[in-house]
């Protein structure tokens, strides 16, 4: 059988921000995570797949022995 599939990985990093309320908070936050982030500095959250195609079975014909 042959699937195909689609790896989906959620990377995470805590970040602490002083900020005056959330909205500057989050607008830091944003700002910080522009900036290029080493990946070993990010933990994986989360890991999920999607099926991007059904079921192929595999035709062996191809792989049989001709007697």
């Amino acid at each position: 059988m042959e699937f195909k599939l689609r790896a989906n990985f959620v990377k995470s990093k805590e970040l602490t921000v002083e900020a005056n309320d959330l909205m500057e908070a989050v607008e830091k936050a944003e700002a910080m995570m522009a900036e290029l982030i080493p990946v070993k500095e990010l933990t994986t959250g989360k890991l999920h797949f999607d099926v991007l195609s059904g079921i192929k079975w595999l035709d062996d014909s191809k792989y049989r022995c001709k007697v």
